[in-house]
């Protein structure tokens, strides 16, 4: 082959390459700097049933110390009447005590008549106290009716800051670009509250049971223990000797967590009651994601190499590889259920199955698509494959060779997670800055709730 033939092959390799990456987002944020500040996002919450009113709020000032300091309007605040909940406001403000805040409302008909405007100022029964590091959520909720229009506005008002949420039934949302983990309820689906997280958490992992949360700290080579109970932060475990820790996995019992570290190309695994590093394996690859499992009542690591094209499978007790396999061109992500483990391959657009003991590959599932994040619903019986291009879910039976059917998304899926009991899913959407809601009975899509930053990982708390 000549160079000039070579030339044109490897741009065509890249511009297929690039053809294959996710979209980029068109919200780009930079990480803040929360080292003398704090995050505040603002929620207009509408508690009546009202559907011929669109309200919005704009120019918010928040009151400290004898001063008034604006709130920068977030890019989703736009007057939607279909959603409960409205994103108006989102940034960071100096630490102190806020005991008010100010706006102006506008309400219009559904054609878009403004039927009334007028400053409001609402005092705040609890002030928010903004602390370095923290992030918090103020709500306004709206009692707005039409037939109330002739009272001022500002008597249907109501602010608060968020109060303490029940753990269960709770949706985690990591937002690493503002340090902030925010919370959602399913009924009414909502966001209750935010969390400070600190810079450099780039995974993050639930024990269900026990009501934990896990966030892996890259920048400081830890791993944070949240208990969703008291919703306090209650450890630190440090890892020692690593480089560039990038992903968390968790055993089924939750006993244990895994660490995959890309510089020193080793793997960690650590007793999740009491912090202790029990073992560790030098690799010679660069591990990514991980995930754990069990399989004929063993405990099993599966270990995948995105980069290196490779997945790795090794029993818990000893890290000691039973095998590796080549993954295709673009691996991604992988998952095991229905007894196989699942890879996607991004750049030959299939879904790999293979036979977790052996290594020895069941079928190669031909996708019309690029295939994204994983996950899987055992009550139907389906793998769920997210969907960036058509934006949206694909359902691919188990057993089967054809995706069964599409469920359209309002952005590009970038984390899945079910709750299992209320038979619905979560989807959150980077590029929207959205946790979108799928019923995984009619497959059919839901609500979404906006946030104030892209969110990376999502988890839910069951029952």
């Amino acid at each position: 082959m000549n160079k000039i033939s070579h030339c044109l092959l490897m741009i065509l390799l890249l511009t297929i390459l690039n053809g294959c990456a996710p979209l980029n987002s068109p919200h780009k944020q930079e990480h803040i700097d929360l080292s003398s500040s704090g995050f505040l996002t603002l929620y207009l919450n509408h508690s009546t049933t009202e559907n011929q009113l669109q309200i919005g709020l704009s120019e918010v000032e928040i009151y400290v110390e004898s001063v008034w300091l604006p709130v920068a309007e977030a890019a989703a605040n736009q007057i939607n009447h279909q959603l409960e909940q409205q994103l108006i406001a989102a940034g960071t403000l100096p630490t102190g005590f806020y005991s008010r805040v100010r706006f102006q409302i506008s309400v219009m008909d559904m054609t878009g008549t403004m039927l009334r405007q007028e400053q409001a100022e609402l005092p705040l029964p609890h002030p928010i106290e903004i602390k370095s590091g923290s992030s918090s959520c103020l709500f306004v909720n709206s009692q707005l009716a039409l037939r109330h229009l002739s009272k001022p506005l500002r008597q249907q008002l109501q602010a608060w800051s968020q109060q303490r949420s029940l753990t269960d039934e709770l949706l985690y949302i990591l937002c690493p670009e503002i340090q902030t983990l925010y919370l959602a309820r399913v009924d009414p689906y909502r966001i209750v509250a935010a969390r400070g997280i600190g810079a450099g958490i780039v995974d993050m992992v639930l024990d269900n049971n026990r009501k934990l949360l896990y966030l892996l700290d890259q920048r400081h080579r830890l791993i944070q223990r949240f208990d969703a109970i008291n919703q306090t932060l209650t450890d630190r475990i440090p890892l020692p000797l690593t480089d560039r820790p990038g992903h968390l996995g968790i055993s089924t019992d939750g006993n244990t967590l895994y660490v995959s570290d890309s510089g020193n190309r080793r793997l960690l695994q650590i007793d999740a009651r009491n912090g202790l590093l029990r073992q560790q394996l030098t690799t010679s690859y660069q591990p990514d994601k991980l995930y754990p499992f069990n399989y004929q009542q063993q405990e099993y690591l599966a270990v995948l190499y995105s980069k290196d094209q490779q997945l790795q499978v090794m029993p818990a007790k000893t890290l000691v590889p039973l095998y590796s396999v080549g993954t295709g061109l673009q691996p991604s992500d992988l998952i095991f259920t229905n007894q196989s483990l699942f890879i996607n391959d991004r750049f030959l657009r299939q879904i790999t199955t293979i036979e977790p003991l052996s290594g020895l590959v069941q079928m190669r599932i031909a996708t019309a698509f690029i295939p994204g994040t994983l996950a899987a619903d055992p009550a139907n019986r389906n793998l769920l494959i997210g969907m960036c291009q058509k934006a949206g879910i694909a359902f691919l039976p188990f057993g089967q060779q054809l995706v069964s059917r599409h469920t359209a998304t309002t952005g590009c899926p970038t984390d899945l997670t079910l709750a299992h009991q209320r038979r619905l899913l979560f989807v959150a959407m980077k590029d929207k800055q959205q946790i979108g809601s799928i019923d995984m009975l009619s497959k059919q899509p839901l609500r979404v709730v906006n946030i104030a930053s892209r969110p990376t990982i999502i988890a839910f708390q069951e029952q």
